[in-house]
């Protein structure tokens, strides 16, 4: 299967934002759909969304906020301190038109924003490749001057 002929694609490192990358295996297309940054390919789709930390609220309690709306279905939780970061991430299993759509979550939540990765796929093989991609993010904190 190839990617949209009508869309950019992306591979190796994607910057997010001045600060936050992920790093891809293999080529997916962009775009922004919503308000939200998408990278897809065949059966498999990453959602992106970043939120400012606008209320000047610590990671600690972004973070106690975002477990407590966290589905209560949901399991491989992790959540760990990263440098200068935190990460959590869990699993899903949702459906979509009536068929199971495994799905993996991801939260970064650094000091002046956050990063929110949802990410769908077909085949439950993909859970590895899901479960990097999240693993992969990255704060670089001297692009803020931190």
């Amino acid at each position: 299967m190839s990617l949209h002929p009508d869309f950019p694609s992306v591979d190796g490192t994607v910057n997010l934002t001045s600060s936050w990358s992920i790093k891809l295996s293999q080529a997916h297309s962009r775009r922004v759909e919503d308000g939200s940054f998408v990278l897809w390919r065949p059966n498999f789709t990453i959602w992106i969304n970043i939120w400012e930390n606008i209320h000047n609220q610590s990671i600690e309690s972004r973070l106690k906020r975002i477990v407590a709306d966290a589905s209560p279905n949901r399991f491989n939780e992790t959540s760990e301190f990263k440098n200068r970061f935190h990460l959590f991430t869990y699993r899903l299993e949702e459906e979509s038109d009536g068929e199971p759509a495994p799905s993996y979550y991801g939260h970064a939540i650094g000091p002046n924003d956050s990063v929110q990765l949802a990410i769908y796929f077909d085949d439950l093989n993909d859970v590895n490749t899901a479960s990097e991609i999240l693993e992969s993010i990255r704060f670089e904190t001297a692009a803020h001057g931190n």
